[in-house]
């Protein structure tokens, strides 16, 4: 019951794509490098490689595809519907039948509201982590405040409320420009959210 309030939080969208976590795992003994060159840049961290859909592995797809040689586990990760579609159709093709329908798929605002609730946070690909760029501690804490932010004011705004910028920037130590920058996004993306 308690993830009920996250279903009347608004989806994020880019253009015409909802942005949502699509992931599946599949069981593997062995993925030839060669056979997936001309479709995916990779690179490799320790036992585990990463492969990028060309022209898929950006904003907002991320379209990619993680293979852990050691656990013998192939894990397809994408950020659109769009984008796990044409990374499955794409191993499909390559001689990998895989299902076209992800074995979990979640919108950021229900992870959230499920980490709220459990108080702890949620690793959905255990993968990510070893190929994420390093954040300076000052960038991270800023980042921080933006979503404590955005947390804070989300409630007001589904209530159809506004929020108390000078109450929200006390805080969390955002300034008033970066919180009325994100009032507006998220207000225009919910008017171009589609209807549920």
């Amino acid at each position: 019951m308690m993830l009920l309030s996250g279903s009347e939080l608004p989806c994020t969208v880019k253009g015409n794509d909802e942005i949502v976590f699509a992931l599946a795992e599949y069981d593997i003994a062995v993925l030839p490098e060669s056979f997936v060159e001309k479709q995916f840049a990779f690179k490799h961290a320790g036992t585990v490689t990463e492969y990028g859909l060309k022209r898929w592995n950006s904003l907002p797809h991320f379209a990619q595809f993680y293979f852990d040689k050691h656990r013998h586990k192939l894990l397809l990760s994408a950020m659109t519907d769009r984008g796990f579609l044409k990374l499955t159709e794409t191993l499909t093709a390559m001689g990998f039948p895989v299902n076209p329908e992800p074995d979990l798929r979640l919108h950021l605002t229900m992870l959230h509201t499920a980490e709220k609730i459990l108080r702890k946070k949620i690793v959905l690909n255990p993968y990510s982590s070893l190929f994420a760029e390093k954040t300076s501690p000052a960038r991270q804490q800023e980042l921080d405040k933006l979503n404590e932010t955005i947390a804070l004011m989300l409630p007001d705004i589904n209530a159809g409320r506004q929020p108390d910028l000078q109450s929200l920037a006390r805080k969390t130590g955002a300034d008033m420009e970066t919180i009325q920058e994100i009032l507006e996004h998220i207000k225009k993306t919910m008017r171009g959210a589609p209807k549920r």
